[in-house]
């Protein structure tokens, strides 16, 4: 890899964060791009009046040695907390064996030390991708000028990688074989007690995946009881398209019906995960083609887990240099 090189990576999430760390640190140019107003992708939290949600990504585990050094680092600098919810599985409640990480103040203050000395350009959504001599032409939404990279990483969800690609996606037959379910949420905020009697709740089956007191995590806001709330996968398909406001309804009605009366929110919002949840991988740490000069990263390549993310950001790294 030529130090000067000037390589863009789409998406702003773990996988690309990671990827541009590694890559600066080898000397190349790197500039991140993300659609959003913040880092982190599904490392996501909303904020606002007095109240705070992670309505993504709830915890991190970590298993392999790199990413334990990680998270522990983070833990070290104040960007991470360990998080001991009092867990019900069915009728059951444990503990669980595994750390359970999360970010200060926000789950995406996990990403923003791998952001530290990166140039990230957020609210540019990538629309064009397409070849103009050995370089790379990458065109936004937002009307700005066409900018000229020699490598492009697409650190995004595997379906918009797709689109993006278009007559290059034949480069990568793995791609086309990724699997994502999505994610409905809800997020409600209750002036008194809602009187459940856990902080997470998991489930195997029915309409809800996961209910979590967003409140009992470390340096989240507790002035109100706050809540989360995940569809499960098709229970999701099946009211994806319905407007945000309709989706945080039909999940707290759905949550009445499993734990019976519950206050009346003084604060409600839906979100839409289209791509939360792998559940066919591409089978590989990442996608490289090295005469396009195009790599793919993404928790999709291995598995549904934030840890996947970064290894892939960081073998698509190693496959780049």
């Amino acid at each position: 890899m030529n130090r000067n090189e000037r390589i863009a990576i789409i998406g702003a999430g773990m996988a690309g964060l990671a990827c541009a760390k590694a890559l600066r640190r080898k000397g190349a140019a790197v500039t991140v791009f993300d659609k959003s107003r913040g880092l982190g992708g599904r490392l996501a939290s909303r904020r606002g009046d007095g109240v705070q949600f992670d309505h993504g990504a709830q915890y991190i585990s970590a298993h392999t040695p790199g990413f334990t050094a990680f998270m522990e680092a983070c833990l070290a600098d104040g960007a991470a907390a360990l998080w001991r919810p009092d867990i019900h599985d069915g009728r059951e409640s444990k503990g669980g064996s595994d750390k359970w990480y999360v970010g200060l103040p926000g789950m995406s203050g996990l990403v923003k030390p791998l952001a530290d000395g990166i140039d990230v350009k957020l609210s540019h959504t990538a629309t064009s991708l397409r070849r103009e001599g050995e370089e790379w032409a990458l065109g936004f939404q937002e009307g700005t000028t066409e900018q000229m990279f020699r490598t492009v990483v697409l650190a995004i969800p595997a379906e918009q990688a797709r689109s993006l690609l278009r007559g290059f996606a034949g480069a990568f037959p793995e791609l086309h074989a990724v699997a994502t379910a999505p994610c409905l949420a809800a997020m409600a905020a209750f002036d008194e007690p809602a009187g459940l009697s856990f902080d997470v709740r998991r489930f195997n089956d029915g309409p809800l995946a996961w209910v979590a007191r967003n409140s009992s995590k470390p340096s989240r806001p507790t002035a109100l009881e706050q809540w989360v709330f995940h569809a499960a996968p098709e229970w999701s398909r099946v009211h994806l398209e319905h407007d945000k406001h309709d989706i945080a309804a039909r999940i707290m009605k759905e949550a009445r019906h499993l734990f019976g009366p519950l206050p009346v929110p003084s604060h409600l919002s839906g979100h839409r995960w289209r791509y939360a949840f792998v559940e066919k991988a591409a089978g590989t740490p990442c996608l490289f083609d090295p005469a396009l000069r195009l790599g793919l990263a993404g928790d999709w390549c291995i598995g549904p887990r934030v840890e996947a993310a970064y290894e892939s950001g960081l073998a698509l790294a190693e496959r780049i240099a």
